[in-house]
């Protein structure tokens, strides 16, 4: 997985490549940080999300139906590595994934 994040205050577009068996998918998205909501488009479902600032974090948070997601996005001090931890609950239950990205030159 690959992401390209440019952040403008207050807009963050990141642009998402995922290759698997059936190919490389791209997914595009763009958040406002400023708490307001943001609707972004998930294969065919359009996801409103709430991106905002918590301190130094970004918490990007998003609900449809039985499904809850919530993404808190940590730089490095020297900003070259990002920390994802994205809390998801569903009705197949509750998890916790951490994502550590290097940034690439």
């Amino acid at each position: 997985m690959e992401r390209k994040i440019v952040h403008e205050d207050p807009i963050l577009k990141m642009i998402i490549v995922q290759a698997n068996d059936e190919g490389e998918r791209t997914l595009d998205q763009e958040y406002k940080t400023d708490g307001s909501a943001s609707v972004n488009k998930v294969g065919s479902r359009e996801v409103t999300s709430t991106a905002k600032w918590d301190g130094q974090v970004l918490v990007i948070s998003a609900e449809r139906g039985d499904f809850a997601q919530s993404e808190r996005w940590t730089l490095s001090d020297d900003g070259k590595v990002l920390t994802l931890i994205n809390r998801i609950k569903s009705h197949e239950g509750n998890f916790e994934v951490t994502v550590v990205m290097d940034k690439q030159e």
